[in-house]
Formats: structure tokens, C-alpha cells, sequence
């Protein structure tokens, strides 16, 4: 895919999450976050698992569409059981948003 060196979001999410650990990563457009998820999400997926595995939620479908196509681009060359990516409309707007403080 042409990667020559990791990014600083890369470079310090990566090892973490292989390692099965929680993080919040912020960075610019551009600098490579879906990658700094999907790489380790990937190299963690069993060969052979039935269960769900990881999730990423996306607050729109656009951004989704683009995290599937990366993730399918990635995985392309690994055996894996089943890469199931999709996306829906069902939720509310505000659903998942914490309630605003009252007025006082």
C-alpha cells in the first residue's frame, strides 16, 4: 500500500491496542488514525472465531463507508473467518449523547 513510516497517532496507538489495551487517540485529518485502528484490530481477529470481535462505531455514514473500504483493503491477504463491516441509519440523532447540564 506504500506505507514508508508510521505516523505519531500510528506510532502511538498501534502497540497498545495489539497489546489489547484501551486507548483515545486524537489527530488531524489525514494523519492516519483509521490505519492506527485497523491494523491491530485486524492482527487481533481469530482465523477461525465465531464471535464478534471488535466494533467501531461512526458518528456519520460517510465516514463508515470510508473505515470499511480501508479495513477491506487491509485484511484483503488474511484468512479470516468472516470481516463484516455495514452501518445504520436506526439510531435517533442524539441518542447516544450525554444529557446537558439543567440550567442552574
Amino acid at each position: 500500500m506504500g506505507f514508508i513510516e508510521m505516523t505519531p497517532i500510528q506510532n502511538a496507538a498501534i502497540e497498545p491496542i495489539i497489546e489489547g489495551k484501551d486507548i483515545i487517540g486524537q489527530a488531524q485529518t489525514g494523519t492516519g488514525k483509521t490505519l492506527a485502528f485497523s491494523i491491530p484490530i485486524i492482527e487481533r481477529l481469530q482465523k477461525k472465531g465465531r464471535n464478534v470481535e471488535a466494533l467501531i462505531l461512526c458518528p456519520t455514514r460517510e465516514l463508515a463507508v470510508q473505515v470499511s473500504g480501508e479495513m477491506k483493503k487491509l485484511a484483503k491477504y488474511r484468512k479470516l473467518a468472516k470481516l463484516m463491516l455495514g452501518f445504520s441509519f436506526g439510531f435517533p440523532s442524539g441518542v447516544f449523547r450525554s444529557p446537558r447540564p439543567s440550567g442552574r
